[in-house]
């Protein structure tokens, strides 16, 4: 069974759990549990079947955890309401706005994207909403958690936490000088590009080098970008390059 699909069921149960204590006090008839599903639609959109996340592939893995759910919880109702966020960063936040309004929602699920997420996030912590993702991992959530975020659970590591454990090691090991290298984004043409392709590798990276920036190494070097499509000999060129500044004056000595 994916870790993933289990994550999601527990975090599903908990959330119908809570639902249910707290409906102990009202009447005994069955109460609703709506989650609120906002993703791009392979259906009205066929050029984002490419993408990781969308309403086809989401709805069926939360139908068959909800069903998992309904035994331990028969007094539920959970009902699933869906909207295409047509992958554009303001839509999914507004939608979840109107189905906040229009009464169809005490869960929201998603957005993954980062754009869309961050807004939708802030948007149920003010409406007192919970909201799941499967994403959430650049630094900003982890930093503003219990400020803009904190109504927001995520299912998937920190990129800011690669931080603590890179620090570990450069402590341990009395390190000082260190380079950083990231390579840009696969440039792509789909509609949605602005809010899909998001620089992973610099949004990994870049909690690093402000992290051990601040700590005043003594030679902190700056990025080096890299393009996906660079030859084998730039690789090679910005490796030496970097391999020479990060390196300790000791490295090269013979014992």
């Amino acid at each position: 069974m994916h870790p993933l699909y289990v994550a999601l069921r527990c975090l599903l149960l908990l959330l119908a759990f809570t639902a249910f204590v707290e409906a102990q006090g009202r009447t005994r008839r069955k109460f609703p549990v709506r989650f609120a599903v906002i993703l791009p639609s392979e259906y009205n959109n066929p050029e984002f079947k490419t993408l990781p996340f969308s309403l086809e592939k989401v709805l069926p893995a939360l139908n068959l955890s909800l069903e998992r759910i309904r035994k331990y919880l028969p007094q539920a109702e959970f009902v699933l309401n869906a909207e295409d966020s047509r992958c554009v960063y303001y839509i999914g936040p507004l939608k979840y706005v109107y189905m906040y309004m229009d009464g169809k929602v005490d869960v929201f699920m998603g957005p993954v994207y980062m754009y869309s997420l961050a807004q939708a996030a802030r948007y149920s912590a003010h409406f007192k909403v919970p909201s799941l993702s499967v994403t959430g991992y650049q630094e900003r959530f982890l930093l503003q958690r219990k400020v803009e975020f904190y109504t927001l659970t995520t299912v998937t590591g920190n990129y800011g936490k690669l931080t603590y454990f890179f620090d570990a090691i450069f402590t341990r090991f009395r390190f000082k000088n260190m380079g950083i290298i990231y390579q840009e984004a696969t440039k792509t043409n789909l509609k949605c590009a602005g809010e899909v392709n998001v620089d992973q590798c610099l949004q990994i990276m870049f909690p690093l080098f402000r992290h051990f920036r601040n700590k005043n190494f003594t030679k902190m070097t700056q990025y080096s970008r890299i393009l996906k499509n660079s030859s084998m000999s730039d690789y090679e060129m910005v490796l030496k390059k970097r391999e020479r500044d990060s390196r300790s004056k000791y490295s090269n000595q013979k014992s």
